[in-house]
């Protein structure tokens, strides 16, 4: 079934919460978080990259045991979680793994990821710690 919402519950939403989206062709998502900033993104587990984009993110994939995909996934959402209003070479972030959270120090901020699959999706959520 579905919801529509009114655009004053829209406006509501955007004061009370702090919010992320994604999609795919095939899928939407959407993640809020009452007090901390948050980023999602979604791929279709089959989504075509690049030979050169795997080739720039192939080292530290391996070295947090991810695929391409799933490192791709993950800085999307790191980046999107930092509400940026410029862009930012996102490719160069450091994550550190600890079990299944990934975590990124920048200046005096951190921020940590948990990237999962499910459905023939990869979904990627990062939060302010």
């Amino acid at each position: 079934s579905r919801h529509i919402l009114e655009k004053q519950q829209i406006k509501d939403i955007k004061n009370e919460y702090h919010y992320s989206i994604s999609h795919t062709r095939t899928a939407s998502a959407v993640a809020f978080s009452k007090n901390k900033n948050i980023g999602l993104d979604i791929e279709a587990i089959h989504r075509n990259m690049s030979t050169r984009l795997k080739q720039r993110l192939n080292k530290k994939s391996k070295k947090l045991d991810l695929s391409e995909l799933e490192l791709w996934c993950l800085m999307e959402s790191t980046y999107k979680s930092k509400n940026l209003k410029s862009g930012e070479d996102f490719i160069s972030y450091n994550f550190i793994r600890s079990g299944d959270t990934f975590i990124l120090k920048d200046n005096k901020l951190e921020i940590g990821s948990k990237v999962f699959c499910h459905n023939e999706l990869i979904y990627s959520v990062s939060v302010y710690l």
